[in-house]
């Protein structure tokens, strides 16, 4: 396929999928049209105001905002929180669905929330997770906010843990489904440790995979293989010496994670380190947990898998790498990246950076960056003028990283954009983005 015909497909939004309106966001009225002045790409951002919220964002990384058929987009709204009136906790990312066929605002009225809750692409379902169990709502009922269906309840041996390990941290770090929508990795965390396994939402059948004593999180379900998921070591972010990080192999042995089989490597131009490794990548399947140890890059954050489940990707040391689940050959895929999002066909890469000099605060000023695979070429776009937070002494509580997300069969990028103090909801097309870095 050249890459004329790519474009043009691209631009005909067929890329994956049908559905039923491909230029919902074109003809929405919620949005309002930009140009980049730094690549001269056309964007939109979601008007402010727009459902009532002064900060709008899409989904956490490990999900995706709009469903499939281009009609639902899912939106996390939150208060101004450098505003008079400090933010309530409770409205902290309410989660609203847009209907873009209708021009309309569906509102949960704050009984969903959370930056991790799951879209059911296919479905046209928001699920969210509680004490009670797995519930969903449909979006396409007459009163989408008041159609919510249980589909089975939370596992009572995981609710009896508590007595042993403390309360919940999490019920659910990130639900993500299988590929039918049937079932779900779940990662449960308590106060003493973290508990893995599968929940089948027709049965209501709970398969326990293993515990850990440290903290496994950003489950992932495999999309095309139920038997297996992606997680992360995240005990880091729980601790006060962020030199937990830098574990040597001792502590690694300590930590109960056994290492893949020994690598060879593939790709003499990159450099493996040495002198220390963070165990974050984690395979999990029923009675084994395999940590992946980067051949190539220190740190290992942001990991998500590729859509046909045959390998996953990270950022580590400022670029995106690509780890192939068969051979275990391991490679860049784009120079630049702290969270990153491939498409479907692995040619695009979108992520996002820290504009230099910006510093490593919550809040700090971004740009946004789109690699061509096939033409081995980028550029960035969308850089922010200023920092969303005042300072690194304010430094944001909410979480306004751009994280850039291929939706709708790859024909959109979505993403939050930062100005001073305010949060908007970016979209381009993926067409669009693809010309530019061919010029």
């Amino acid at each position: 396929m050249n890459v004329n015909h790519v474009l043009a497909v691209l631009a005909l939004g067929v890329a994956c999928c049908t559905w039923a309106d491909v230029d919902s966001v074109e003809r929405s009225s919620f949005f309002e049209a930009r140009v980049d002045k730094e690549s001269g790409v056309p964007y939109k951002v979601l008007k402010a105001g727009t459902g009532g919220g002064w900060n709008h964002q899409q989904l956490y990384f490990v999900q995706k905002s709009m469903t499939e058929d281009g009609r639902f987009l899912v939106v996390c709204a939150s208060d101004n929180e450098y505003g008079e009136t400090p933010v309530r906790k409770d409205w902290v990312h309410r989660v609203q669905v847009l209907d873009l066929e209708k021009d309309a605002v569906i509102d949960f009225g704050g009984e969903v929330r959370g930056f991790c809750t799951c879209l059911d692409r296919r479905n046209d379902r928001v699920w969210q997770v509680d004490r009670t169990g797995f519930h969903y709502y449909d979006l396409k009922a007459a009163e989408p906010a008041k159609a919510r269906v249980k589909a089975c309840p939370f596992p009572q041996e995981l609710l009896d843990e508590e007595k042993a390990s403390g309360p919940f941290r999490v019920f659910v770090g990130h639900l993500t489904l299988n590929a039918d929508a049937t079932g779900a990795f779940i990662d449960s965390t308590y106060e003493k440790k973290s508990v893995q396994g599968y929940i089948d939402f027709t049965t209501g059948k709970y398969e326990k995979w293993g515990e850990t004593k440290f903290y496994l999180f950003h489950g992932q379900t495999n999309p095309k293989n139920p038997r297996m998921a992606l997680a992360c070591f995240e005990d880091c972010w729980h601790v006060a010496n962020y030199e937990l990080e830098r574990l040597t192999p001792e502590e690694i042995a300590k930590l109960e994670i056994y290492a893949r089989k020994p690598w060879s490597p593939m790709h003499s131009q990159y450099k493996r380190p040495k002198e220390w490794s963070y165990p974050r990548l984690q395979l999990v399947e029923p009675g084994r947990r395999t940590v992946i140890i980067p051949l190539y890059s220190r740190g290992a954050p942001h990991e998500r898998w590729d859509e046909q489940g045959e390998g996953f990707y990270w950022c580590g040391s400022g670029a995106v790498w690509y780890h192939d689940l068969e051979t275990a050959d391991e490679y860049m895929v784009s120079p630049h990246g702290a969270h990153a999002f491939m498409s479907a066909d692995r040619r695009f890469v979108v992520s996002d950076v820290g504009c230099p000099g910006a510093g490593a605060y919550r809040g700090h000023r971004w740009r946004t960056y789109f690699h061509d695979r096939e033409r081995g070429k980028g550029f960035y776009f969308c850089t922010n003028d200023a920092a969303y937070a005042p300072s690194a002494e304010k430094e944001s509580r909410l979480h306004p990283d751009p994280h850039p997300q291929f939706v709708c069969g790859d024909r959109y990028v979505l993403w939050t954009n930062n100005r001073p103090g305010r949060m908007e909801l970016a979209v381009a097309r993926t067409a669009d983005l693809a010309a530019a870095c061919g010029k």
